[in-house]
């Protein structure tokens, strides 16, 4: 998925919903990424992001929105977790290749 157009494409999409919304307390796709990773308990996300209870839900009403879909359903976090996977995949890929490729210089000497 991480090599495709359409796979990076959906990533982008997904992602830069909750990258586009400025936040004074931090970022949205931490604040989802967290909630997914506590298994979609508020309280467990919230301690680990050191967020109060309320500001946990007001964020996550925020990501929704900028989503357009509920994110405490299982869809929705999927589709944010998939998405976040194949980000990071197509990024971690794409650095091996820049280190993995000969330098433009010494291609071109031979």
């Amino acid at each position: 998925m991480a090599a495709s157009v359409e796979g990076r494409a959906f990533a982008r999409e997904i992602l830069d919903a909750l990258r586009r919304v400025h936040s004074q307390t931090g970022d949205l796709e931490q604040v989802v990424l967290a909630y997914i990773r506590s298994a979609g308990n508020l309280n467990a996300a919230a301690r680990t992001l050191k967020l109060h209870r309320n500001t946990m839900l007001y964020k996550l009403d925020r990501a929704s929105r900028a989503l357009r879909m509920d994110i405490r359903s299982a869809d929705a976090q999927f589709m944010v977790w998939l998405a976040h996977h194949i980000d990071t995949l197509a990024a971690v890929t794409g650095a091996l290749s820049d280190e993995l490729s000969p330098p433009v210089d010494s291609v071109e000497a031979l």
